[in-house]
Order: structure tokens, then sequence, then C-alpha cells
């Protein structure tokens, strides 16, 4: 449901609300009948004014179980890398790699210019897989 769709709920449901307060409307079929009507008029509105019906929105790509199902994934593999030294919880920066997508380098680049020692360096293709030492450790 996009933000115009949930808008336009919202609306009904408390224009709904203060009609059966104000008419003292009793029973659950006027009840109904109120809150039909309601939308009815509502709907009537949107068309009249020129706006998009809600069955016209467009519609999300991807449902919500399927990104949080992503977001899970994400979440699982950033707590596997995540390991505890000295009772400090800490990842490696190859570990970064993956989960937030940037370049190790990246990473290594940023660490190094909080260390004062930052240099236009990249390693070769060929030379130990592109690594020239050790990853940094980076805490919180």
């Amino acid at each position: 449901m996009g933000s115009n769709e949930l808008i336009a709920n919202l609306f009904r449901i408390s224009q709904t609300e203060q009609k059966l307060k104000i008419d003292n409307i009793q029973g659950e079929d006027n009840a109904n009948k109120t809150h039909y009507k309601m939308g009815k008029d509502i709907r009537k509105f949107i068309k009249d004014q020129g706006g998009i019906m809600p069955e016209n929105l467009p519609t999300p790509t991807k449902s919500l179980k399927q990104i949080e199902k992503e977001i899970e994934k994400v979440n699982d593999s950033v707590e596997s890398m995540i390991y505890e030294i000295r009772g400090v919880q800490v990842m490696l920066s190859s570990g970064v790699v993956k989960p937030y997508q940037v370049e190790t380098r990246r990473i290594n680049k940023e660490t190094e210019f909080y260390n004062l020692k930052s240099q236009f360096a990249i390693s070769s293709e060929n030379n130990h897989d592109g690594v020239r030492c050790l990853p940094y450790v980076l805490a919180e």
C-alpha cells in the first residue's frame, strides 16, 4: 500500500468515525452502511479531483516479506562476521565489502586516513589476490 492509498484510507476511517459519533449511529449494520457510503463518497472525490484511484496506483516490485527476508539475510551475514576480541565487538575490513557493497581498498583508505598515513595506491590483481596487507580490524 502506497502513501496515497494509506492517506485515503486513514481519511476515510477518521471521517467515518466522526460521522458515527456526530450522528449517533447505532448498530453494526448501520455502521457498515456508513463506512460503505463514506468510502464511496471519498472515491468519488478522488475521481472528481483527477486523482489516481487506489486500484490504479503503482505496486512495488517486491513484497514486504521479500524485502524483510533480504534484510534478514544481510543481518545474518553481518552478524556472522562480527568477532569479539578482548570484550570488544569488531569486524575485519574485508568483511565489510559484501554486505555494505564497498571495496576493501575504500575501507582501508578511510582507516589509513584516520591513522594519518593515507596513500593513493591500488594493489595489483596478480599479487596475492590484490591483497598487500592484513585486513584492518574495525570497531564501532
